[in-house]
């Protein structure tokens, strides 16, 4: 079930998030240790205009999928967000990723959204097939942008059209 993100899973969305970043999985060098974790859950509860969480099959949150604005104030860009997804690492290879894009496009749709941009590093491949699989295409790729003490990655957006 995907519903709506509350206070209440902040611990389970900062877990998620911490696997994604000792996975070099997004640019954040270092996990979230104690308040920091629960101060950037409260910013992205406040920021994103759709925040929610994935749960499996006995109600535990094994995923978490957000849109926020893309380039926030800039009135031109209003009909694009960006969206954002992880998984804990036992949740993945389900379909849930599928769900869960599919279900952010149709709320951005709702939203009258008119296009959507992933942000990703480029060594990511589960999510770059993820988002090809769901029509995104690269359009662009900052390369070498991103600096971690094992060497660079590039910075890419995919990008998607929803009609």
């Amino acid at each position: 079930m995907i519903r709506t993100a509350t206070i209440e899973d902040t611990a389970d969305v900062v877990r998620i998030m911490n696997h994604g970043i000792e996975e070099r999985r997004n640019a954040y060098l270092t996990p979230f240790l104690n308040d920091e974790g629960e101060n950037w859950f409260k910013s992205l509860l406040q920021h994103s205009f759709y925040l929610v969480v994935k749960e499996d099959n006995d109600r535990k949150v094994c995923g978490w999928g957000s849109l926020t604005p893309y380039r926030s104030g800039r009135g031109a860009l209003l009909h694009v967000a960006e969206t954002t997804f992880y998984f804990d690492l036992a949740s993945r290879g389900k379909g849930w990723g599928v769900e869960m894009l599919s279900h952010l496009e149709a709320a951005a749709m709702d939203m009258e959204k008119r296009y959507l941009v992933a942000i990703l590093l480029d060594d990511n491949v589960p999510s770059k097939a993820l988002l090809r699989k769901l029509g995104y295409n690269v359009w662009a790729n900052f390369e070498g942008l991103a600096a971690f003490p094992d060497g660079n990655r590039g910075h890419m957006y995919m990008g998607k059209h929803l009609g």
